[in-house]
């Protein structure tokens, strides 16, 4: 297992600033830092997998970033 680390899973890469506030946080404490641009509309079973591949390589901390469409997406029926 590598060092804890930080992952985050975002709807879109203009979510970055967003993400890099995240790292600039976290960055001070030497945590290591990793995004990842992935739709709000992949199936579940994508973010389930990508969790479980941070969990396997040590992820400490689990962030996601989202816009308005991911919620509107969910309830959509």
């Amino acid at each position: 297992m590598s060092k804890p680390y930080f992952a985050t899973d975002m709807g879109s890469g203009s979510h970055l600033p967003a993400i890099e506030a995240y790292f600039e946080v976290l960055r001070p404490f030497g945590a290591p830092c990793g995004a990842r641009t992935a739709s709000a509309r992949r199936p579940p079973a994508h973010a389930r997998e990508y969790l479980r591949d941070t969990d396997r390589r040590g992820c400490a901390l689990f962030g996601a970033e989202a816009g308005a469409a991911a919620p509107q997406e969910s309830f959509r029926g």
